[in-house]
């Protein structure tokens, strides 16, 4: 890490950060829409759910509920989103300040105080909702107390937050372990364990524990001084004080649990680290013309603040590639360059696209021209933890069409490719990222290519190959392209930005551009002849590419240099255009093959079948299958996570309900931990898998635009991935807790519980992708998700009674999977029980009692099951459709 020398004052960096930091998150309409209509909708949605609370017995357990809620919004909600954005962020930090641009402490209390007031407006429309809806205590210095609390939590969360992001190396631990945190967190909260029964050995945790001080204070802030009705049939509450005492929320005032809670939230911003982080040979075909287009235009709209109008990107592009031809597409930023690229490869979205092209004289079809095109973009998205042969490897299996090549012919392919490429000493060498060391960059641009040449393309695009290379990897991908070119009869067009003379010379043609219009396309050695021909003389020793680019650039300097530019661009494409009736006089039939796009071509090359059938629908699976299971496997972080979480969690919370009795307090008891064991099946497999499924899709996204594969192969080859892992490490868990904490000993209820178990964990990747294949952006996945899965575990049947619920809403339990799982497990686990009462006190006597008056039993077990297989079949179905939409592209052709 470099060494930082304060060059300005901490108050001068931080106003600068602070002002970035703000246009970036107020020009993320996205991110800060979806937190005003998550709190809005959760608001809404818990407010009717517990609406107008009584003061009768059943309004005791559903005011410790909402309560409890109003605590778990201000963590996962306020946490994930927050954590990914801050993550995401926290690379451009490492690389600002290597260069020693600012302090550290200035970034941090920065992205401290653009979180949180986020945070706190969001928890200000959520508690305003719930407060006043389900009409708790109106007392208007019990509420703002209330709010204060959550503001106090929220402020917490936003720590924890920055010392978990600063603290963990990759994105896949911090997913899976700060959702187990706050899991824990949550079950020392006070409602889901009482804290009077918790062993003395692992009891300590709650006085660690910012969500039980905020609990605590929600409940002494309500309760004191509430009055109840009881119902003599059913254990009941006089009074808000034996409220507090019997869940043992008593032993600080509000005061003190508040302080508390800023104490923890000092701790946290203390234990961040940022500063800590490691920086560390066939024959050429004869010369033909391939693709011809004319007369090629482009509009966009435009919006310039509230007007709106119609923007030309391409003016009247007219030209054409030959097999053998290395073409460079050489302009400013904004001349059009890789729009004209995008246009002739048949991938442009949206605008108004007008003209002609023609690939070997006839109009494209989009199947047949995917399959005989190579498109290498600029961003070469690879699967890092893949080495350079397995890349080249699985895209031959993918790619290449099994009619035509054996299992050793496509092997031998991937050896001649990688010879091709000069790539011999790399082959066994990771592709890797910025979290994993792998290959130079321009070893993963000569991979990024081999990919698109393994299929013997006719043409080849080429979107920017240099950029981010050194002048000599440059050069080796430029000399890579044409000789192949030659040797292979393909044509080439490349995008690139100024390239030095020598590598400006290894061309055959050049297209130059400005403001969407060709000003010179012709061979290239005849480039510097024509232009002083029109009175633009090239200096000796200047590189040719740098003085067309400047000759062709806009001076924005002044509005008199802008003019000048302007009228210099005009002229040259005016003379161009002369130059072009000049060739039509002298001959006539170039002139004709130039504007018209219809040569005269091998009538053999018209007449070619192009073999468009894919490879086997298992054969597909089968390729991916293991694909995703090497990646898998290699993410030792992600591998790790998963089996070290579920692991201690199961010993954590065993022992946490060590050996549950039979009295009336293990009632409760037995359905938190039934609760937890369906949260663990949602929040831990919904949070690291996620992140990386989107990160994939992008992958998947560009793989699905040439053609490989079906997306029916690569969904179930996901989901084939993602079950057994979660399945696996998760078994551990529930027995681990099953029999620490001494549920109900009979084999036939441990695998019962266990299917269901299983079930909701399938059924919980069946909701990630539903997720994926709707929202792009993995920041706001994490926000609306915990808000949908949040809603989900509050309908689950624990904090509220549903025959309580107002009948607007009571429908939701019927297709919540969470309330199906939940409900399963407590009949499996409930029937047949009986309880102890203490003497004076009256309890339920039998887990029967408890399953009718939690609304537990209205279907049984197996119906239960049934319902909630359904749902995931439900979400399954309506992922793949969202995904299919997603990632079908919709370009344009002409």
């Amino acid at each position: 890490m470099g060494t930082y020398v304060a060059c300005n004052s901490w108050m001068y960096e931080y106003a600068v950060l602070i002002g970035r930091d703000w246009l970036n998150l107020t020009r993320n309409i996205s991110f800060l829409a979806s937190q005003v209509m998550q709190s809005l909708a959760t608001a809404l949605l818990v407010g009717f759910m517990f609406f107008y609370l009584k003061h009768d017995s059943v309004s005791t357990h559903n005011r410790l509920s909402v309560l409890y809620i109003i605590a778990l919004n201000a963590t996962f909600p306020t946490i994930m989103p927050a954590l990914y954005a801050f993550f995401d962020e926290r690379d451009v930090m490492l690389r600002e300040r290597s260069s020693g641009v600012y302090r550290i402490t200035t970034f941090y209390v920065s992205k401290a105080t653009t979180f949180t007031p986020i945070a706190l407006i969001s928890s200000i429309i959520f508690i305003t909702g719930v407060y006043f809806i389900s009409r708790l205590t109106f007392d208007v210095s019990k509420f703002f107390i209330t709010l204060g609390v959550l503001a106090s939590l929220n402020t917490v969360s936003i720590a924890f937050m920055l010392m978990i992001g600063s603290a963990m190396k990759t994105m896949n631990i911090v997913f899976v372990v700060a959702p187990g945190i706050v899991i824990v967190e949550l079950l020392f909260g006070g409602l889901l364990a009482n804290p009077t029964t918790i062993p003395p050995a692992i009891n300590w945790i709650r006085w660690i524990n910012p969500v039980y001080y905020a609990y605590a204070a929600f409940i002494q802030n309500e309760f004191r001084g509430l009055v109840f009705d009881c119902n003599p049939f059913s254990k009941c509450y006089q009074n808000g004080e034996e409220v507090i005492a019997e869940y043992g929320m008593g032993r600080f005032t509000i005061l003190e649990n508040t302080m508390m809670l800023f104490e923890y939230g000092d701790d946290y911003t203390a234990k961040s680290s940022i500063s800590t982080i490691d920086l560390d040979e066939p024959l050429a075909l004869q010369p033909d013309v391939i693709l011809s287009w004319k007369n090629l235009e482009y509009k966009v709209n435009s919006k310039d603040g509230p007007k709106s109008s119609v923007k030309t990107i391409l003016r009247g592009i007219t030209g054409q590639a030959k097999s053998g031809e290395a073409i460079a597409l050489i302009g400013s930023s904004g001349a059009g360059k890789t729009t004209l690229l995008n246009a002739l490869s048949g991938r442009i979205v949206g605008g108004e696209l007008t003209g002609k092209i023609l690939f070997r004289g006839s109009k494209r079809n989009p199947d047949t021209f995917k399959r005989l095109t190579a498109y290498v973009q600029q961003d070469d998205l690879m699967h890092p933890l893949l080495t350079v042969h397995e890349t080249l490897s699985y895209a031959s299996k993918l790619r290449l069409p099994n009619t035509n090549y054996t299992p050793e012919q496509k092997a031998e392919r991937v050896n001649i490719v990688i010879q091709q490429l000069r790539l011999e000493t790399a082959r066994n060498t990771r592709i890797g990222d910025a979290a994993t060391r792998g290959v130079s960059g321009g070893e993963r641009k000569r991979v990024s290519i081999g990919t698109e040449l393994l299929t013997d393309p006719r043409l080849l695009f080429l979107d920017e190959p240099t950029s981010g290379l050194d002048s000599n990897s440059s050069e080796l991908v430029v000399e890579l392209v044409k000789k192949i070119s030659v040797e292979q009869g393909i044509a080439s067009i490349m995008t690139i930005h100024q390239p030095n003379a020598r590598i400006f010379n290894i061309f055959d043609k050049v297209i130059l551009m400005s403001q969407g219009s060709i000003v010179y396309f012709g061979p290239t050695s005849s480039a510097i002849d024509y232009f002083a021909s029109i009175g633009f003389q090239c200096p000796m020793h200047e590189n040719p590419a740098d003085y067309f680019v400047d000759l062709m650039t806009l001076d924005y300097r002044s509005d008199e240099a802008l003019a000048r530019s302007k009228e210099q661009v005009d002229i040259m494409v005016e003379k161009f255009s002369v130059h072009l009736k000049q060739l039509a006089v002298k001959d006539s039939s170039q002139a004709k093959n130039f504007w018209n796009g219809h040569p005269k071509i091998d009538s053999n090359l018209l007449t070619e079948e192009v073999d468009t059938t894919q490879n086997g629908w298992f054969y597909e699976f089968h390729a991916l299958y293991r694909r995703d299971w090497t990646n898998i496997v290699r993410n030792t972080y992600y591998i790790i996570g998963q089996v070290i979480q579920p692991m201690c969690m199961g010993m954590f919370i065993g022992f946490l309900f060590y050996y549950l009795g039979h009295d009336s307090v293990s009632i409760l008891n037995r359905l938190g931990i039934l609760y937890i064991i369906v949260v663990q099946a949602t929040f831990p497999i919904f949070m690291p898998q996620i992140a990386l499924l989107v990160t994939d899709l992008v992958i998947a996204a560009r793989e699905q635009a040439s053609a490989s594969y079906r997306l029916s192969t690569y969904y179930v080859s996901k989901a084939a991935t993602y079950a057994p892992i979660a399945l696996i490490c998760n078994t551990l868990f529930y027995a681990s807790v099953y029999f620490i904490s001494r549920l109900d000993f009979n084999a036939g209820k441990f695998f019962t519980g266990l299917i269901i178990f299983y079930c909701q964990n399938i059924v919980t990747i069946g909701f990630m992708f539903v997720f994926a294949g709707s929202i792009k952006s993995v920041a706001v996945i994490y926000l609306i998700s915990t808000a949908a899965i949040t809603v989900q575990m509050l309908y689950s049947g624990l904090f509220v009674n549903f025959k309580s619920i107002t009948v607007a809403l009571s429908w939701m339990r019927w297709v919540n999977p969470i309330f199906y799982a939940f409900s399963a497990l407590a009949q499996n686990e409930m029937t047949g029980m009986a309880f102890t009462c203490a003497d004076g006190l009256q309890c339920f006597e039998s887990g029967d009692q408890v399953l009718s008056s939690y609304d537990m039993n209205v279907i049984n077990i197996w119906q239960n099951v049934l319902l909630l297989l359904l749902v995931g079949a439900s979400y399954y179905i309506g992922g793949y459709i969202l995904l299919m939409w997603k990632a079908t592209p919709r370009y344009i052709w002409l």
